[in-house]
């Protein structure tokens, strides 16, 4: 039968149409095996650093024990330099033990998020799975506007919106974390696994964005774009923190990493590194680059989330 078939033209035609949808079948679901992987070595990777906090947790929790009881004994005895001296050393102790456990928190959130998504059906057009969702965040699609909970499936061309005093996270396909502020769209635009391309929009507010490289498998890391007002932001291992303000003004500043901003009216490019924070003005044009430090930075993408959980 197949020899009859390679003998007619319309034949060959079916075997070569069905080769090629052979091949595409192939290479989705490799894709869909590739994400798979991704999400689940991400997973255990979150598992390791959620043992090391709870290590420190409680190394800094016995510290403050100490330190509650020699604020005791020095109420009793002390004079007053050693009560000041020990209230500082509990204040310490607290805001130390405060700042792990949110960031266990989160961890616990974005492993449980990613144990929710591995359990749903597989998309196609899968670019993205919520890791965090603090007050209304919501994902609009084409069917409607929907809540967007820890562990749900975000698609192509879904815009994700936070309102006043939100915040939420999405784990997107090049390996990064994007925290959105209150009053931020975020749209993945665009996700190319064969040649590891990623692309999205910043349409409004501001984002604090992650990404790591450290897939282990020797592949390349991969490069990632986003289009914002007035220029393009490209970056490979980076963290950064991008505002849009109301009067369309920018900022962007970069924590980790080297990325370059390009203006879209004039095309210029500007490479920036660890401690750079980039203005951008209200006709789009780089304005400043200036070298900030830590204290100039709030990090407003670390909300407390251990009661909201």
């Amino acid at each position: 039968m197949i020899v009859k078939m390679l003998r007619s033209r319309g034949g060959i035609l079916f075997l070569f149409l069905a080769a090629v949808l052979f091949i595409v079948y192939d290479a989705t679901h490799a894709a869909d095996d590739e994400a798979t992987a991704q999400i689940k070595q991400e997973s255990a990777r979150l598992k390791e650093q959620r043992t090391t906090i709870r290590k420190s947790e409680e190394a800094i929790m016995q510290s403050l024990e100490r330190s509650r009881k020699a604020m005791a004994t020095t109420a009793e005895k002390g004079d007053a330099e050693s009560r000041r001296i020990a209230q500082e050393a509990v204040a310490e102790a607290q805001e130390a033990l405060d700042t792990v456990q949110n960031l266990q928190a989160k961890l616990e959130s974005r492993v449980r998020s990613f144990e929710n998504a591995l359990r749903l059906p597989k998309s196609a057009r899968e670019y993205g799975i919520a890791t965090i969702s603090l007050g209304q965040v919501r994902v609009e699609r084409k069917t409607g506007s929907f809540v967007l909970e820890p562990g749900s499936r975000v698609l192509e061309e879904e815009s994700v919106i936070t309102g006043r005093a939100a915040y939420g996270e999405v784990y997107l396909p090049d390996g990064t974390f994007v925290m959105l502020g209150p009053e931020s769209v975020f749209i993945p635009a665009e996700v190319d696994r064969t040649n590891r391309i990623f692309m999205a929009d910043l349409k409004k507010g501001r984002v604090h964005v992650e990404k790591n490289c450290s897939d282990g498998d020797g592949a390349r890391c991969w490069a990632t774009r986003y289009t914002t007002g007035s220029g393009f932001i490209s970056f490979g291992k980076a963290e950064l923190v991008y505002e849009q303000r109301p009067n369309g003004t920018e900022t962007l500043t970069v924590l980790d990493g080297a990325v370059v901003y390009r203006e879209k009216r004039s095309r210029k490019a500007t490479t920036l590194q660890v401690g750079d924070r980039l203005e951008v003005g209200l006709n789009g044009e780089v304005v400043s680059v200036k070298k900030v430090g830590k204290d100039d930075i709030q990090a407003w993408w670390d909300p407390d989330i251990r009661v909201r959980m």
